[in-house]
């Protein structure tokens, strides 16, 4: 599984995840490293995660992937406001659902299935919508909402 990451809109971070293969988890470790420093820095940011082209997520990176989503939550402040998750992948998407179920999300997470429906999402997001507006919208287009606990 290789993840990479496109900061050119940023604080909109895009994610990609596919299939390729990533040797040494070199480009797994880069994005939670990333993810981590922007915690540091105290920098606020938000994702947009395609995983569109991920079949065969990385069982056993979960486990670092928990670990490191504890710490984060360890924070007084979450410096990621929002992930807005791209995935059409029934498999994918029950692994997800189980991840979700046993650690709450960091924040507030956005489940749709294509990237026109999440990049018209993320401009309702950011022009702070009012929420029946939202909802309306999330109903319209099937989008799951996870919320921390």
């Amino acid at each position: 599984m290789k993840i990479t990451y496109n900061i050119d809109r940023y604080p909109l971070v895009k994610v990609l995840f596919n299939d390729e293969p990533d040797p040494n988890n070199k480009y797994y470790d880069d994005f939670m490293n990333y993810w981590e420093g922007n915690y540091k820095k105290k920098q606020y940011f938000k994702f947009l995660m395609d995983l569109t082209n991920l079949t065969k997520p990385n069982l056993l990176k979960f486990k670092d992937f928990i670990t490191r989503l504890i710490k984060l939550k360890n924070n007084e402040e979450t410096y990621l406001k929002y992930s807005v998750i791209v995935l059409n992948n029934d498999v994918v998407n029950g692994i997800f659902n189980f991840l979700c179920k046993l650690y709450p999300p960091l924040n507030t997470i956005y489940m749709t299935s294509t990237l026109l429906i999440a990049e018209s999402l993320i401009k309702l997001l950011d022009k702070n919508t009012n929420d029946e507006i939202l909802t309306l919208f999330m109903f319209e287009n099937n989008i799951t909402k996870y919320e921390p606990r």
